[in-house]
């Protein structure tokens, strides 16, 4: 991904059910780690009708996603903010392009 050094906040939109809630066997958490983490710092159980939004840091933050053991699906949307891009960064961009 191009943008990738650009990431600066990332976010996840939950879709699971309500009705029953997410259970944590299930698996599908949003495992959250810093640079010298093996097991992550931090999990967050998918909940129906939340955002989760996290800091990213290119190379110093890592995210992933617990395999889903349950038989439902873990829907969600999900994207990331990035930072503007500088002048030097658009004109090497049009430079390109051409």
């Amino acid at each position: 991904d191009e943008g990738m050094g650009s990431r600066r906040l990332s976010y996840i939109l939950y879709l699971v059910d309500e009705d029953p809630k997410w259970e944590v066997e299930e698996g599908g958490r949003l495992e959250l780690y810093t640079q010298d983490d093996i097991e992550p710092s931090a999990w967050l159980v998918p909940e129906w009708n939340t955002m989760a939004i996290f800091k990213v840091d290119p190379g110093r933050t890592f995210h992933a996603v617990e395999e889903v053991y349950g038989q439902r699906p873990r829907l969600s949307i999900s994207g990331w903010y990035h930072e503007p891009k500088t002048e030097q960064q658009q004109q090497q961009q049009q430079q390109q392009q051409q």
